[in-house]
């Protein structure tokens, strides 16, 4: 990739133009914006390549000068902090296009493929979508040439070279980055042979391609207790630190340590917790501390999903013990046995909870005197309660709010 630049009657432009296969991508604009696209397909790469230097004559002529954002090896040392800044602000907020078209300029000199994949999607995400399948195509062939030398040698022994994941993975990408990872444990459905949790969290975690993932799903399923304690280690002891901003966790363990784990991971918006009995009587211990860890880790959380059969109300006792309800928009508690007794809490504090939209409490033994009761102490929430009449039975939900089962989570 080429990048050109010019000062005229006191506006600062740049022009950068780059050929990946038999395409010529074109980008135009004021210094410090995303610029105007175009791609140009062209019959064959060398016809990108003649077509590229027409347009960087062209510039010269314009005004224009080539400039180098990253020197070369043989005239300046690498100046490791750019590359710490630029990844800094790309890790606070990973849906910056304008950084990270500052990111692939950046990487011409360092990762040119790397460079490449960043403004190709950049480039197909902004053009017409009759134009996007030849892009969509060229995307999916540099990443089966370059994704699993990106990934580094952990990782890649978990993907084959068509860009298919081992059994218990899966990865979502975005610009050549892991965006969202789900690491899977074994499950009766799915194949008996996969790697272990605590292996491909390791292997995930320690992927430099990784190092803007905002999401990451674990879930335990059948897998033997010490490799999700293992796994869950990974993400406390990871470098550098994942960026994450939503973490699902399910799990049948009794002893989870939760506070680790979340003093880790300070940018969360959305947490969403899930464990049952591993054994007939014995009770998970996602309420233990669970008020003091929100409380302490977690300012910017949002969005919060809780599911621990038969511990509802200790579960919103707990939550309420936390300073984290001011802030929440989306609770919900399913499937936990919530009684009066939790909904009375709720009722209570209903005060605390300054912009709660939308409060989720199907599944679980609320009547419909309570359920009203809830309808009156968040009158500026959407409350989807299913309720059960006094004999035990369940009956429709009296605030029906939500189209689908997936209103939560939109």
């Amino acid at each position: 990739m080429q990048r050109f630049e010019r000062q005229r009657a006191g506006a600062h432009e740049f022009a950068t133009v780059c050929v990946v296969g038999d395409v010529c991508l074109v980008r135009r604009g004021a210094h410090g914006g995303q610029g105007a696209s175009e791609v140009e397909p062209c019959a064959s790469e060398r016809d990108a390549q003649a077509f590229a230097q027409t347009r960087a004559r062209q510039w010269l002529e314009q005004g224009y000068q080539e400039v180098r954002v990253v020197p070369s090896s043989d005239t300046q040392p690498f100046d490791p902090s750019h590359k710490q800044a630029i990844e800094r602000e790309l890790a606070a907020d990973p849906r910056n296009v304008d950084t990270w078209l500052v990111y692939a300029d950046f990487l011409q000199g360092v990762m040119p493929s790397s460079s490449e994949r960043i403004m190709l999607e950049i480039v197909r995400d902004a053009s017409p979508p009759a134009t996007r399948h030849p892009l969509d195509q060229l995307c999916r062939r540099h990443d089966r040439r370059h994704r699993r030398a990106w990934v580094g040698a952990s990782l890649g022994r978990l993907i084959d070279k068509r860009g298919k994941t081992a059994p218990g993975l899966e990865l979502d990408w975005r610009y050549g980055f892991i965006a969202r990872g789900r690491v899977l444990g074994r499950s009766l459905e799915g194949p008996l042979e996969r790697p272990d949790l605590d292996v491909v969290m390791a292997a995930l975690l320690g992927s430099a391609a990784a190092r803007f993932m905002t999401s990451l799903t674990l879930t335990a399923g059948n897998s033997p207790r010490e490799q999700f304690r293992r796994a869950l280690a990974h993400v406390v002891t990871a470098e550098p630190r994942p960026t994450l901003t939503h973490l699902k966790l399910s799990s049948r363990e009794v002893r989870v340590d939760l506070g680790p784990v979340l003093a880790a991971l300070p940018g969360l918006e959305r947490l969403e917790l899930s464990t049952w009995p591993a054994e007939p009587g014995a009770e998970p211990s996602l309420v233990d501390g669970l008020g003091e860890h929100l409380n302490r880790n977690l300012a910017k959380l949002e969005h919060l999903v809780l599911r621990a059969p038969g511990q509802g109300d200790a579960l919103i006792h707990e939550l309420l013990r936390s300073g984290c309800v001011a802030g929440l928009t989306h609770l919900s508690i399913t499937s936990s046995r919530v009684t009066h007794v939790g909904v009375e809490q709720l009722v209570g504090h209903a005060g605390s909870f300054d912009t709660l939209e939308q409060l989720d409490l199907r599944d679980n033994e609320i009547t419909k005197e309570w359920a009203d009761a809830l309808a009156r102490a968040f009158p500026g929430a959407r409350v989807n309660a299913e309720l059960f009449n006094y004999d035990g039975k369940r009956v429709k939900g009296l605030r029906a709010l939500a189209d689908d089962d997936d209103w939560m989570f939109r």
